[in-house]
């Protein structure tokens, strides 16, 4: 099959888990004889649409949006005339429309894969539906909800129009909607999204390495130390739960429990304040991967304090890997996951009592070790292998 992937970015330009999960598949299905081409909007003003990079048996087309391009990529603050320009864009973007046909007319595809569509456009389902190329979606946050990915937040008029336009788009759909977790696509469904075409769940996945599973959990089976070690990886913001974690760890006053928290974010400082005084929270910031997976070696329990919905929670398996038990909240794709792969609990996402509880359980060595000893189940459905083998069953069906 010939297949068109198209995200906002595309490797090395990773922003997020959106990034990581196009990648993965791209290159799987490259890997397995599918030729792969992938339209971004990363591209450089030098850059030309026509030539693509060749990575990993993956053909990668990159268009260039200006405003998009200082602002996202660079990371320049934006004043107020680009934040319009950049919302304008994400409903309508003519240079974004003219590259797809471009690329469309030299790629040929089959299917048109669209994921993170964020200033892109969705004109792009209606251009595929015109031409009878099927296409599917893959639901990777909630932008077409509203434009700041978090359902809610905005409000007024605008907010309105932005839905009742994607609404209308998604309802034209000629092809399937894909969802991370059954909570995302009820979400959706529930607004009035995506009612006439498949829709099906295919969850995220991962490099599963069965081996390391079995190397992290001998070595923590056979911990003695009685200090616990708790570990947040993520950005340190409201919608992510940090304030409610830090609260509940601090209230919980457990002298034999550590929290380490790896990333950035607005609550840092706050965080810093607040820990004033105890050695019990250390903040290691953003860090390289590999450092990040150390940290997981040496944890003993994971926390995912999401309060905003998320659409799945990859963190969840990646910390089951390393033999890591997680503490989630009920929001989003989370519990889904905690609850299939049985490997921890899951609480009410604004309960400090309840969060604090469970940390209070977790510190119990024998415990943790008992659930370590059991392992996580089910893993091999999120091994990257399965997923391939489930888009391109979808693929063959359109």
């Amino acid at each position: 099959m010939n297949i068109l992937i198209v995200n906002m970015y595309y490797f090395p330009n990773m922003m997020g888990g959106a990034e990581y999960s196009v990648k993965l598949l791209a290159e799987g299905l490259a890997q397995k004889g599918q030729r792969v081409s992938v339209l971004t909007m990363d591209g450089t003003p030098e850059g030309n649409i026509e030539i693509p990079e060749q990575i990993a048996g993956v053909y990668v087309y990159r268009s260039y949006c200006p405003s998009i391009y200082r602002r996202r990529i660079l990371g320049d603050k934006s004043r107020k005339s680009e934040k319009l320009k950049n919302g304008l864009l994400s409903i309508r973007n003519p240079q974004m429309n003219r590259d797809i046909r471009e690329v469309v007319r030299m790629t040929e595809p089959d299917v048109i894969h669209t994921n993170n569509l964020v200033s892109m456009s969705c004109w792009i389902w209606l251009f595929a539906g015109k031409h009878k190329i099927k296409t599917v979606h893959t639901l990777r946050d909630y932008w077409l909800l509203d434009p700041t990915t978090e359902p809610g937040k905005s409000r007024g008029i605008f907010l309105t129009l932005f839905k009742g336009y994607h609404r209308k788009l998604s309802n034209r759909i000629y092809g399937a909607v894909t969802s991370p977790s059954e909570r995302t696509m009820q979400i959706f469904q529930e607004e009035g999204y995506f009612r006439n075409c498949v829709r099906k769940m295919i969850v995220n996945s991962i490099f599963f390495d069965r081996n390391l599973l079995e190397e992290c959990t001998k070595k923590k089976v056979k911990r003695e130390n009685e200090k616990i070690i708790f570990l947040y990886a993520g950005t340190l913001t409201e919608n992510k739960g940090v304030r409610i974690l830090i609260q509940a760890f601090l209230e919980a006053g457990l002298r034999q429990a550590e929290l380490h928290l790896y990333g950035e974010g607005d609550l840092k400082e706050w965080i810093a304040e607040k820990t004033k005084g105890t050695d019990a929270v250390k903040l290691f910031g953003k860090v390289r991967q590999d450092v990040l997976f150390e940290g997981y070696r040496k944890a003993d329990v994971m926390i995912v304090p999401s309060v905003w919905e998320e659409p799945f929670g990859r963190i969840v398996i990646e910390a089951a890997q390393y033999a890591l038990p997680v503490i989630g909240s009920n929001r989003g794709g989370i519990p889904e996951t905690v609850h299939a792969i049985g490997f921890g609990d899951v609480y009410q996402f604004d309960s400090v009592d309840e969060l604090c509880g469970l940390i209070t359980k977790y510190t119990d060595r024998v415990f943790v070790r008992q659930m370590i000893e059991t392992g996580p189940d089910h893993m091999e459905n999120y091994a990257i292998e399965r997923q391939i083998e489930r888009m391109e069953d979808l693929y063959r069906r359109l």
